[in-house]
């Protein structure tokens, strides 16, 4: 197993207030709640607020939270910081203790870290979805799960060693991964709500409404940024 610099540690999210105080202005995003409002210049009262501050937080987590689920992060960086919607994700599989299994195409190999941070989290199996965050609960649908995974990359390794003329990416190794669990759930007799039959139809109904939304709070955190300096 290969543990990166990531470490299964507290994960503490940033985290952004959306409220409006008055008329004279639309929603206002801050870091921090202030004394007075900057448009009226009223002090700010619990019973004044025409939108009562909401705390927003980012779409990002860690693996350690999202097990059972596809997880995605920029490839450099974090998505805050470092992605503005064009630069290079890396995806892979988050088991039910939520090490990440992804494949390193620069290295043609497999590899599993202990944790993801910064990562979305996007669910394909709503079972798994509505089961209580419990690591190690073996559970038949946390085995099937895992048990897809362990098996779906030992064929993927061997299938490289078969065809070494192919070049797999990350979202080949979690794409195969996704239709093979989606098999095995359809198998079994069970439903698959918004199954999808190629890779595009994946990127379009789960990768990308999740990358939007990492996008979408970035552009809150920077309006809350720049309202809270002007303070």
């Amino acid at each position: 197993m290969g543990d990166s610099e990531l470490e299964r540690t507290e994960y503490v999210p940033v985290v952004v207030f959306r409220y409006q105080h008055c008329t004279s202005a639309g929603h206002i995003f801050s870091l921090s709640i202030p004394a007075k409002c900057a448009s009226c210049g009223q002090s700010h009262q619990p019973h004044e607020f025409i939108l009562p501050p909401v705390c927003v937080f980012p779409p990002w987590t860690t693996s350690s939270r999202a097990p059972g689920s596809i997880v995605i992060k920029p490839t450099v960086g974090g998505f805050l910081t470092d992605y503005h919607g064009l630069e290079d994700l890396h995806i892979g599989v988050a088991d039910s203790n939520g090490y990440v299994t992804h494949y390193l195409q620069e290295l043609q190999q497999i590899q599993v870290d202990s944790a993801w941070k910064d990562c979305i989290a996007i669910p394909i199996d709503e079972q798994l979805s509505n089961l209580p965050l419990c690591p190690g609960k073996r559970d038949q649908e946390w085995c099937r799960w895992d048990n897809t995974l362990a098996v779906f990359t030992v064929s993927f390794r061997q299938r490289q060693r078969e065809t070494r003329s192919l070049d797999p990416n990350c979202f080949d190794f979690v794409w195969g991964f996704v239709s093979a669990f989606w098999l095995s759930v359809v198998s079994d007799g069970k439903d698959v709500k918004e199954r999808c039959l190629s890779k595009e139809c994946f990127t379009e109904h789960f990768v990308l409404p999740a990358i939007n939304k990492a996008l979408q709070f970035k552009r809150m955190y920077k309006a809350a940024t720049a309202s809270t300096q002007k303070k």
